[in-house]
């Protein structure tokens, strides 16, 4: 009689997995085939519209950007992102490829130069005002300043570039950005011709201040403002010794500054004190007349 066969109860050899090596890297190698198969530009739209604080997507947009060092506008959004969460040197640092790049768009390099100076300027004023590591600080910033207002701009942030250029101690650079202004929108603010003619007369540069006094007389119609306009740049010559100056634009502008009796009187000084009496005795000669007249016309 033959015995039974019963089915082994023994349990079957469990199946071997591989190393956890080879995991981690084939997860790895997923992730990154599946990063390329999504479009960067899609991304970096859904990253720029995501909410600040998305860790999982700020996680995300830093593999990708391992991934893909050249795609700049990426680094950008990245680095925007970063500055979001308060980690300055990370966007930093997010920002350093597009800045070193020579084959990055100018807009997107424009874009990080100026985030960078965002960054610097928060970086600025975390530090201890008048410590040597806010004095060093600050020239990194004015340096980022004058690299970011050295692009296109509209006239409203020119003249923030310039006050901040001024408020930080840098007044060449704010000097710089007011005649840039005056370059592109002449005779629309008259403040930036003061500001120019002040920053002249500072710095010892009488001629440049008065002929930006002259050209300010140029931006207006009302005559007793040319006249006073007129006069100070005369006086701006006068303080600097430009005496010959002043008489070569007291005769241009003699049609003008002779209506003013008193104007004519200081004009006769100016000539004496340049050594012109034949100038002086012109001027003298008119107010004479106009006084002549003047009395001839009363009732």
């Amino acid at each position: 009689m033959k015995a039974k066969r019963f089915a082994s109860t023994a349990p079957s050899e469990l199946p071997h997995f591989a190393p956890k090596i080879q995991i981690v890297g084939f997860g790895i190698a997923v992730g990154l085939v599946l990063l390329t198969a999504f479009n960067g530009q899609d991304l970096s739209q859904r990253m720029a519209e995501s909410k600040i604080g998305d860790a999982v997507g700020l996680a995300y947009l830093r593999i990708w950007t391992q991934a893909r060092p050249d795609a700049y506008h990426l680094h950008l959004v990245l680095a925007r992102h970063e500055l979001w969460q308060g980690n300055l040197q990370r966007a930093v640092d997010a920002l350093t490829p597009i800045l070193r790049a020579s084959d990055v768009e100018s807009d997107d390099l424009q874009a990080a130069r100026t985030l960078l100076l965002q960054i610097r300027k928060m970086q600025l004023w975390q530090l201890q005002p008048n410590s040597a590591a806010f004095q060093r600080a600050k020239i990194v910033y004015l340096r980022q300043l004058r690299q970011v207002a050295s692009g296109h701009w509209d006239q409203t942030q020119l003249q923030h570039f310039a006050q901040e250029a001024i408020a930080l101690g840098d007044a060449q650079l704010g000097y710089e950005l007011y005649v840039r202004l005056i370059k592109n929108q002449p005779c629309q603010h008259l403040p930036w011709y003061e500001r120019i003619a002040g920053f002249n007369l500072g710095a010892g540069r009488y001629e440049r201040a008065a002929q930006t006094y002259f050209q300010m007389s140029s931006c207006i119609t009302d005559s007793t403002q040319q006249q006073t306009l007129i006069v100070t740049g005369l006086q701006a010559l006068q303080a600097g010794n430009r005496l010959d100056e002043a008489m070569l634009a007291s005769e241009k502008y003699f049609a003008l500054l002779s209506q003013n009796p008193k104007t004519l009187m200081y004009l006769a000084k100016l000539a004496l004190a340049s050594n012109r009496p034949d100038l002086a005795e012109k001027y003298m000669s008119q107010v004479l007349q106009q006084r002549i007249t003047s009395i001839q016309r009363a009732p």
